[in-house]
């Protein structure tokens, strides 16, 4: 995984883990949804929702250092892509109830640290996907378009031509298709519409 080539030690051994756990959750949870064989009882996936979400509440935000800016910048992007995805998919709530457009202003916030720009070339996809969990949560706020505008750029530099290749790319990390497809089909048609050129 590209964490384990960007962040240090220290901070991926509190995040990975998590994020781990969220991916096991969706697969699980996936497997209920689709009644395949292997998929486990309500009450199991119930206990496991419980564990990701309270390893998850537990990651606390890390004060920067001028040694570790960037690091603690990717570390609390992905920490606050991991909340949204789990106020979407872990523990679901109401746009009108959930923090969203708290969340996706201190994804802005981070993104427009100028720490952060490296980032975009070693992990664009990384990238993408934190930026469309915050584009999801921003829906109805005045950060929608920026997220949109980042978007369009994104896409351009990693040749994306449909949302069926974006999809591809965010399922490399998570994404939960009952949840959030047509959210993601909403954006990408966003993007489409702002863009003079043809993606």
């Amino acid at each position: 995984m590209v964490l384990h080539r960007v962040l240090p030690q220290t901070k991926l051994t509190c995040l990975y883990p998590v994020l781990g756990s969220l991916c096991n959750y969706t697969l699980a949870v996936d497997d209920y949804v689709e009644g395949r064989t292997e998929a486990q009882s309500l009450g199991v996936i119930a206990d496991e929702r419980n564990f990701v979400q309270h390893c998850l509440m537990s990651l606390t935000p890390e004060a920067e250092t001028a040694e570790g800016q960037q690091e603690c910048s990717l570390y609390e992007l992905c920490r606050l892509a991991a909340m949204i995805y789990s106020l979407i998919v872990v523990f679901p709530f109401p746009t009108t109830m959930a923090p969203f457009a708290k969340l996706a202003l201190q994804v802005k916030e981070q993104i427009s640290k100028p720490n952060v720009d490296l980032r975009w070339n070693e992990a664009p996809q990384l990238m993408l996907w934190i930026i469309v969990m915050a584009a999801i949560a921003s829906v109805d706020t005045s950060e929608r378009s920026w997220f949109v505008l980042i978007l369009e750029r994104l896409i351009n530099r990693l040749k994306l031509n449909s949302w069926t290749q974006m999809k591809e790319h965010l399922e490399d990390f998570m994404w939960f298709g009952s949840t959030s497809n047509a959210d993601g089909l909403n954006l990408w048609k966003e993007i489409e519409h702002s863009s003079p050129f043809s993606l």
